[in-house]
């Protein structure tokens, strides 16, 4: 097992700019404690058991009993009954100091456990939504889910086991000083035997850490999966891939099965293990003692008793020890994940740096702009040399995978272009704070995105701080006031995961009224009319006609009625600007756009027919 993967805990454990070393302190201190009273009972144990085998008041008079010579002095003026008596009693009350602190131990525990959760959801969700867009992009939707789940396994299952190992070693070390205190030799057999435990032991825990990597592989698919086809359910009963969907699933269900019998099978190997260590160490022990204790019984037998009574309660700590070792080694999958989404290699991250954008006042240009999405070899647009006026319409028409999207995304800042400069006001996009730049403009997207709440708060994510008043004349300028008056909950009406109860228009016009309740100085609509009638779409084209000359207006369309009245359509094809003019001018040029034009023309006059 690789324990370097395991220095997340550490980090874990102190926190980011160190809040919980305190309370991780507090705990460690109490155990300490706890470890010394778990000796000192035994000493206590020793010097009864001494008494026992005397028979008399205690005296020192031989080198075998010289470490206690503090206990004697103290002690000393008992008589035989009331130094056995005592001696009893001490030991017991120093184990009910022992249990209460281990008590109060596993309470700080608990309350690390729910701080250091708390503070490790935060985290995980803080890093996903600091990365960029592109660099999230890298990752399959399963994958973050999962992310976000290791803060609850860290807490609910390992805070336990890493409790128990704290305690475990600090009683093991005091069980030690305790045995050496008694005899040497036998502390040297005892670590012996206890060394060749752990080394048998350490196979195990490798084994269960590799199985532990597979079988959280499997958990990430599963979830992916699933995602997926509840996702796209409606696409799953359309082509009829219930069986393809239930085989794909099953089959990593059989996988996360099959490493599931695997890690209890090893899991479970730990136990009967250490149960016959326990028996095998008490053997030995006796056996040895017997040897030592010819001819000195009375001296050798109360030490003899201690240290096997010392070994059993120590192969129990060690036993727990391994178990938690083996316990943590079985989540050493979701402890590498946490690990990988926590740390910054390889990562790229929002900048809250740069110069603040504080309004457009002039022009768009991109300057020779490429864009390669990663992992894909062809350019998805190359070598743009175009111009946005501020106030101006401009539209960017073409066929499927030309790039208009890609250009949005520039402009959104989600991708960096591969090569060349965009710029705003003279100024390189990169070089804009990109917050302050977001705020100036209002999305529409086709892929239209409705959270399972209220229509109010639908409308009110565009601008947290809007007035019901605001939010009703966006719906109005969207068009979506007509619907949202015949729902008996007009707009506290919810909406249901993504939407469902929405038809695509009305979803369409939800986003758009989103994007317009933020008064963007620059309103980009990327297919927003797309899944439209064609009576919504004239309504909205009406609404949008207020907005000409005033706002910055960029249209991606297929539908070319929709881009008839830009100030200027940028036809697009592979990547590269193929035509750029008027309406009017682009149907002289008799190019593409005309093409376009013609085609969707005889398609409207055969549907009117």
């Amino acid at each position: 097992m690789n324990f370097a993967r395991f220095a997340i805990l550490k980090e874990i454990f102190i926190g980011k700019g160190g809040k919980n070393p305190t309370l991780f302190a507090a705990g460690l201190i109490v155990n300490t404690i706890a470890a010394c009273f778990e000796g000192l009972s035994f000493g206590f144990i020793m010097l009864s058991l001494s008494m026992l085998s005397q028979g008399s008041a205690f005296s020192v008079d031989g080198a075998s009993r010289s470490e206690f010579l503090l206990f004697s002095k103290v002690f000393g003026w008992l008589n035989f009954p009331q130094s056995f008596t005592s001696f009893l009693v001490l030991a017991i009350v120093f184990q009910i100091f022992r249990s209460s602190l281990n008590y109060l131990g596993q309470i700080i525990s608990i309350y690390l456990g729910a701080r250091l959760q708390t503070d490790i959801q935060k985290r995980v969700y803080c890093q996903i939504f600091r990365l960029t867009f592109s660099c999230v992009s890298r990752y399959k939707l399963g994958a973050l889910i999962e992310y976000s789940k290791i803060p609850n396994i860290i807490a609910s299952i390992l805070m336990e086991p890493l409790n128990r190992i704290c305690v475990s070693a600090l009683t093991v070390v005091a069980f030690i000083i305790t045995m050496i205190s008694l005899s040497v030799p036998l502390t040297f057999l005892a670590a012996c035997i206890f060394g060749g435990l752990v080394i048998s032991q350490k196979f195990v825990i490798s084994k269960l850490s590799s199985i532990s990597n597979n079988l959280v592989r499997y958990i990430v698919d599963f979830t992916q999966h699933t995602t997926q086809s509840l996702n796209g359910l409606r696409a799953v009963h359309t082509f009829n891939r219930q069986k393809n969907v239930i085989e794909k699933i099953s089959s990593t269900l059989e996988k996360i099965a099959h490493f599931n019998r695997k890690l209890n099978l090893w899991g479970q190997s730990l136990s009967p293990i250490n149960e016959i260590m326990g028996i095998f160490l008490v053997g030995v022990f006796l056996l040895t003692g017997q040897w030592m204790a010819r001819g000195h019984e009375a001296e050798v037998l109360p030490m003899l008793l201690t240290f096997v009574l010392i070994v059993y309660r120590m192969n129990n700590r060690v036993q727990q020890l391994l178990a938690s070792i083996g316990t943590i080694a079985s989540h050493s999958g979701e402890i590498f994940r946490l690990k990988e989404i926590l740390s910054d290699h390889d990562k790229e991250f929002i900048s809250d740096e740069g110069t603040i954008f504080k309004g457009f006042t002039d022009s768009i240009e991109f300057h020779n702009v490429s864009l390669r999405y990663p992992n894909v070899e062809v350019c998805a647009v190359q070598n743009l040399n175009i111009q946005i006026n501020k106030g101006s319409t401009t539209a960017f028409v073409g066929s499927s995978g030309a790039g208009k999207s890609s250009v949005m995304d520039l402009l959104l800042r989600l991708y960096e272009p591969t090569e060349g400069s965009i710029q705003v006001d003279g100024v390189n996009l990169k070089e804009l704070n990109l917050d302050s730049w977001r705020s100036v403009l209002g999305v529409v997207s086709q892929d239209t995105y409705i959270f399972g709440d209220t229509i109010e708060q639908n409308i009110r994510f565009g601008s947290p701080n809007a007035s019901m008043e605001k939010i009703k004349e966006a719906a109005r300028i969207a068009g979506a006031q007509e619907f949202i008056d015949v729902l008996p909950e007009g707009y506290q009406t919810i909406l249901g995961e993504r939407g469902y109860r929405l038809s695509g228009g009305e979803k369409q016009k939800i986003s758009l009224a989103r994007a317009l309740i933020r008064d963007p100085e620059i309103l980009i609509l990327d297919e927003a009319t797309s899944n439209l009638d064609s009576h919504s779409e004239y309504v909205i084209q009406e609404a949008l006609n207020a907005f000409y000359g005033k706002k910055t207006i960029i249209i991606v369309a297929h539908r070319l009625s929709t881009v008839r009245n830009a100030d200027k359509i940028i036809v697009l094809e592979k990547g590269r600007v193929l035509e750029i003019g008027s309406h009017s001018e682009l149907l002289t040029l008799e190019g593409r756009y005309s093409f376009f034009w013609n085609i969707q023309s005889k398609e409207s006059l055969v549907k009117a027919h």
